[in-house]
């Protein structure tokens, strides 16, 4: 929300001084800027959770992991009784 009332602050001064082709180019380059930003960010967490997956588990690790999937199949298989799509088989 925040983001967006700059946004506006910036392209209304840049169409006062500079026309519309001011606020159409502000806007633009606060789109490029933003769907940069995102790309890294998203980078950095794919890196992130890929070390992490990478880590060599501790046994308790292993075992709360496996129970993790586990009780997840379990919600799973509860959840596909009252909804056709989930009986789909997983690939």
């Amino acid at each position: 929300m925040v983001r967006i009332i700059i946004l506006a602050i910036v392209a209304y001064f840049a169409w006062r001084y500079y026309g519309w082709y001011g606020a159409a180019g502000t806007i633009g380059v606060y789109v490029v800027l933003i769907l940069t930003l995102s790309t890294i960010n998203a980078n950095r967490a794919h890196k992130a959770a890929q070390r992490l997956i990478n880590k060599k588990l501790s046994e308790d690790e292993k075992m709360h992991l496996a129970a993790t999937q586990e009780h997840q199949q379990k919600m799973h298989d509860r959840m596909a009784q009252y909804n056709p799509e989930l009986r789909k088989p997983r690939e």
